[in-house]
């Protein structure tokens, strides 16, 4: 069960138990083996009421019959998902993996146990396959991760751990939302799973078996990326274009995805075909980071964030110039809406419904808009994130508003509360792109 070099040298392992089956399970066997000091940690996400509370009960009594030394956190998951943009099973993965690193530092644990299975696993690569994950997302759950967290049940079966409950008359809680299929893994596994296992019954153990290969093969060709950056790099930071040009495409992209932490594949791919390219000067925008070629050097840099716009007062029925960003916003009263126009950086609005001074600013903190159309009132900060928008893109997006608010966000639309019809007369205001201004030789 411990393979992997799981087990520490001082043999103190705290483990998370969420009082469900697989993770009491894994508390009950760690417990039993010799050498091993047990610590239990519970982290109540506080989704589901008084059923949330409950299982912390359960827990911390299951840890008092067995003497196990016992600690409990919470937090707001559904509020720290909507303040973050994140889906509720991400941020609870998120602050309840913070609570463990917490716990586990400050009683000097450098073990921390999880209870997936070979079930999850499977799931797992599965997930990752559907959302076209290439090798690394393929290799599925990691049995040791670098920051000490362990997975010591990973080649063990759902149904063994319920038999071996079964055997020692342990109970466990279940969590009613296991059945909610809206989830994905819920739906793999209540559903997609039992499919698979009717065409090969060994369906979960082959899965798991060929992310194990996958793994093997993503830790090789990660250490031959790791090898061409040592040998390579040059003071500059910079690579030879045309060595890492004549690197198979398995072994550049994985040297270029140490480099530029955050790219996905696509962007990734761009750069390496950037190097092969015939054009020796050129720069690409990657999340953070700037990547440019300069002849036979590749050179990776940070993204320079421009300084947020401060907020200025529009020119009724003129034209108000932005140096710093290199636009323009051009005023135009009584025009008539089309039917069809590009709302994202032309925006037609109903004067009566506009209130005071027409400003312009990039996004202020806790600015807020329903925006035509959308049905809900999202917070701006919110919009960028889902459209995956770079740090330095989203201090370029201008924003208008009112003296009540946002009125327009430039590339994604004009507020339901002032936006005019097709055939009302309207004020127009358009985003233009204008040429920096002359200078004198």
């Amino acid at each position: 069960m411990l393979a992997h070099g799981m087990l520490p040298e001082d043999g103190k392992i705290l483990v998370a138990c969420s009082g469900g089956a697989d993770s009491v399970a894994l508390l009950r066997l760690l417990r039993e083996l010799p050498g091993l000091t047990v610590t239990c940690a519970h982290y109540n996400h506080c989704l589901r009421g008084a059923e949330s509370d409950w299982d912390e009960a359960f827990v911390r009594a299951l840890c008092e019959k067995l003497c196990v030394p016992f600690y409990a956190g919470r937090g707001d998951v559904a509020s720290y998902a909507r303040d973050h943009g994140l889906g509720v099973e991400e941020a609870a993965r998120v602050l309840r993996y913070a609570f463990l690193r917490e716990t586990a530092a400050s009683i000097a644990i450098s073990r921390i146990a999880t209870a997936h299975t070979a079930d999850d696993q499977a799931e797992t690569v599965l997930f990752h396959l559907l959302r076209g994950a290439g090798a690394a997302g393929l290799s599925g759950i990691q049995p040791v991760r670098a920051d000490g967290v362990i997975r010591p049940l990973l080649a063990v079966r759902r149904a063994e751990l319920a038999e071996y409950l079964t055997a020692i008359a342990q109970d466990h809680v279940e969590d009613s939302t296991n059945a909610d299929e809206a989830y994905s893994r819920n739906y793999l596994r209540r559903q997609v799973f039992p499919l698979l296992t009717a065409v090969n019954s060994a369906a979960v153990e082959h899965v798991c078996a060929a992310a194990e290969r996958l793994r093997a093969d993503e830790e090789y060709l990660n250490g031959l990326a790791g090898d061409f950056i040592q040998v390579h790099r040059g003071e500059d930071g910079g690579l030879p274009v045309s060595r890492l040009s004549a690197l198979p495409d398995c072994v550049a992209l994985r040297v270029l995805r140490r480099l530029c932490s955050g790219a996905d594949h696509a962007q990734l791919a761009r750069v390496l075909s950037l190097c092969r390219s015939e054009n020796r000067r050129a720069a690409l925008t990657l999340p953070g980071l700037i990547v440019r070629r300069e002849g036979d050097r590749l050179l990776f840099g940070p993204e320079l964030t421009p300084a947020p716009l401060p907020r200025r007062a529009l020119i009724p029925g003129g034209t108000l110039v932005l140096s710093e960003t290199g636009q323009a916003l051009r005023w135009t009263d009584g025009t008539i809406c089309p039917k069809i126009y590009n709302s994202f950086n032309n925006f037609f609005f109903q004067s009566e419904k506009l209130y005071g001074i027409i400003n312009v600013a990039t996004r202020m903190s806790g600015d807020r808009i329903r925006l035509a159309g959308r049905g809900c009132t999202k917070e701006i900060r919110r919009l960028y994130s889902e459209a995956g928008l770079s740090a330095a893109e989203r201090v370029r997006r201008l924003v208008l508003s009112d003296e009540r608010g946002p009125i327009a966000v430039q590339g994604f639309g004009a507020a339901e509360r002032c936006a005019a019809r097709p055939g009302e007369t309207a004020l127009r205001v358009e985003i233009l792109d204008c040429p920096p201004p002359e200078t004198a030789d």
